[in-house]
């Protein structure tokens, strides 16, 4: 805080400086206040009524250097709330797309724990039909020389049968195994890397096989479950990802198929991603069990999913 005597010296060099003055004018005509602003500024600075008043000498003695004062102090004022409000830079989709990418591949489970992942798939169909709507979730480990995977059977989420329905499907130490239930069968099978495919369950489904993405643009923001994501459209023959810019990780996405004339979009959405300790992993993880008459086909080849 100024004294008396230190404002009094500021006012006088002020009043001598006529540069500084223009200068005041200047930023003042700069933010623009209108005349209605500025009559009302005049109008505060009537001087109180109260007699023996420090300020009252002061507005009386030097009004024209009041006015400068108070038309700089709206300037600087406007200045910061404009600069305040400018919109920071945001990051491009392409470094969107190489967070994504840098997420998924991370190790998908920590050592010591488990991790639990649910996702929602529905589709639409470009013929009308109704489309699938269900719940795919698996439960991880870290085993001795590879991912160990539980995987529950689809859980239709709109009352219609769910087209291919895998699972519950197991991978342990030494065997892939797995319940088809078109012919109520289960197989048993050698593992292999094949026999696990969890790009999806990190969001990398989203790229499908794509590695470049020329003309991905970011469309918008949205909320998801309190996360703020952005939107990112990967092209018109990809699809759309949510991504959450400071962890990387997708939680949505979608993709489009035309098969025999009948184009299908699917949305997937990540409802669970957790980790959690090895020993809330569900009963079924240690051993599988097969469904009521369902025979266990042991074959001597790896059972590769999409392979």
């Amino acid at each position: 805080m100024t004294n008396n005597f230190d404002l009094e010296r500021a006012l006088a060099e002020l009043e001598n400086d006529a540069l500084l003055g223009q200068q005041l004018s200047g930023q003042a005509q700069r933010f623009s206040p209108s005349q209605a602003t500025m009559q009302r500024i005049q109008a505060g600075l009537q001087p109180p009524v109260k007699r023996g008043s420090i300020m009252q000498t002061f507005f009386q003695r030097r009004p024209a250097r009041a006015l400068a004062m108070a038309a700089c102090s709206v300037a600087v004022g406007l200045g910061l709330i404009f600069g305040l409000n400018q919109p920071t830079s945001s990051v491009s989709a392409a470094e969107l797309i190489q967070r994504a990418e840098t997420f998924a591949s991370q190790p998908i489970v920590p050592n010591g724990k488990a991790r639990h992942i649910a996702i929602d798939i529905s589709t639409t169909r470009s013929d009308g039909q109704i489309g699938e709507h269900y719940r795919d979730e698996i439960w991880l480990a870290q085993g001795q020389s590879h991912i160990l995977l539980y995987q529950p059977a689809r859980q239709s989420l709109n009352g219609q049968p769910v087209g291919y329905q895998m699972g519950p499907t197991l991978v342990d130490e030494n065997y892939f195994w797995n319940y088809n239930a078109h012919d109520n069968t289960s197989v048993k099978a050698p593992f292999d890397e094949c026999s696990l495919s969890l790009e999806q369950w990190v969001g990398d489904g989203a790229f499908g096989s794509n590695s470049n993405f020329p003309n991905a643009t970011i469309i918008g923001t949205e909320e998801l479950d309190g996360r703020q994501l952005t939107i990112v459209d990967l092209g018109s023959t990809i699809g759309k990802a949510w991504i959450d810019a400071n962890t990387g990780q997708i939680w949505k996405f979608t993709s489009s198929q035309t098969y025999e004339g009948i184009t299908t979009e699917t949305l997937v959405q990540f409802v669970v991603d957790e980790t959690v300790e090895l020993n809330a992993l569900p009963a079924e993880w240690q051993t599988y069990t097969a469904p009521a008459g369902s025979p266990i086909i042991e074959q001597s080849t790896p059972y590769c999913i999409y392979g």
